[in-house]
């Protein structure tokens, strides 16, 4: 049967609706940032003049619904959009019970009853817009559960029958959008170090052998995602961590010949193709401590050597060349939390105090985030050689 056939043998809607597919309630709050929607559900059924359901397909209905303005009739209000398409951030921040709402869920499982589903969307905050289904039958005319109603017949042709009421609505509030430049948005969690290879190093005293000694090179993973006040379950579905590459060069500042025929770059641990976003020395409690600021990439290969030294400036200065060798495999699916990978160099020793022939380098990475909800914005990290040398900051 065609589309033009089903429509022709309409003689009276018997059922018109509209609700929430996923919820008994008729009141859903949605961030007003243009991606979050809401699911909403049209349901309607027609009979022929034998009274007996006309059976209706999905694609000869959905273009003739539609959605209006509870108290007008009229479309919707500027900044709310409707799409006939999930487009993959459809979720709800809640969904209440209005007192005042005229909406009591009906079951429709009865023959002839068809559902057509739409997404609501809006593009900014809004406190609430009142919304009533509707269809536009061909060859008959408009009928809509808005509070009054339309002047079309329900009868054949739209010329005969009394006119349709059956006041139905749903009320969407559109919630200020998360802004991620916030601090109070973002929770930063540390992760657990965990010891994944050798530091091997020599010492080259000016009136002592060389001798040489074992560190340990340790890892963790920082974990970033929304706060909780910023929805229930709320992660970040997409994310692109973006900075300048810190390479070899950006951090050693000279050349350094030790006891030995070979000639070493003070800093040189760095391999391509993954740079680090941080390279940060730093002596506390008898240890030297060397940070390596990473995001989650395929792989990490860290291969040298650096150098660091007692901090004497004299002929009483005893020097450590660090081997730090250490290879590791990563995947980031960009979905979910955001990820760093902190490399940590550690000697144990009260003398090894100072970099030697190499700098600090901190290049701040900008995290492009867009959450569950929709909600897009940057983030914004930092490191320093005090409170946030082991956890970063946010800007």
């Amino acid at each position: 049967m065609s589309s033009y056939n089903i429509w022709q043998d309409f003689y009276q809607l018997t059922h018109l609706s509209i609700d929430f597919p996923n919820s008994v309630n008729n009141k859903a709050a949605i961030y007003g940032n243009g991606r979050n929607q809401v699911e909403v559900m049209v349901t309607l059924r027609i009979v022929d003049k034998n009274l007996s359901p006309i059976s209706l397909k999905e694609e000869d209905v959905r273009e003739h619904i539609f959605l209006c303005d509870f108290f007008s009739g009229n479309e919707l209000k500027s900044g709310w959009k409707i799409s006939d398409k999930d487009n993959g951030y459809n979720k709800v921040i809640e969904y209440i019970q209005s007192i005042n709402a005229q909406n009591e869920k009906n079951e429709v499982m009865d023959d002839g009853f068809i559902s057509i589903r739409k997404f609501v969307s809006c593009d900014r905050q809004d406190n609430g817009i009142v919304i009533a289904g509707g269809v536009d039958i061909p060859g008959v005319g408009k009928f809509n559960t808005s509070q009054f109603g339309t002047s079309t017949k329900n009868g054949p042709n739209g010329k005969e029958g009394n006119e349709f009421k059956n006041p139905k609505n749903i009320t969407i509030n559109a919630r200020e959008p998360i802004r991620y430049s916030d601090k109070d948005n973002i929770t930063i969690q540390a992760g657990v170090l965990s010891d994944i290879a050798d530091l091997n190093y020599q010492v080259f005293g000016y009136n002592s052998n060389p001798s040489t000694g074992k560190g340990k090179i340790m890892n963790s993973i920082i974990k970033i995602f929304p706060s909780k006040e910023t929805g229930i379950n709320n992660f970040f579905k997409e994310h692109l961590i973006t900075y300048k590459a810190i390479k070899n060069r950006d951090v050693s500042q000279e050349m350094s010949v030790l006891k030995s025929p070979r000639v070493f770059n003070c800093f040189s641990i760095l391999k391509e193709p993954h740079y680090p976003c941080a390279v940060i020395g730093k002596y506390q409690d008898n240890n030297f401590n060397l940070n390596l600021w990473y995001s989650m990439n395929d792989i990490i290969d860290i291969d040298g050597f650096y150098i660091i030294d007692n901090g004497s400036t004299d002929s009483n200065m005893t020097q450590f060349l660090c081997n730090a060798k250490v290879r590791k495999e990563y995947i980031d699916d960009r979905n979910g939390s955001i990820y760093l990978v902190l490399y940590k160099n550690i000697i144990f020793s009260t003398i090894a105090k100072s970099r030697h022939g190499w700098k600090d380098v901190i290049n701040n990475p900008v995290i492009k985030v867009v959450d569950s909800y929709g909600n897009e914005g940057n983030i914004e990290l930092t490191f320093d050689n005090k409170e946030h040398f082991d956890v970063p900051a946010i800007v």
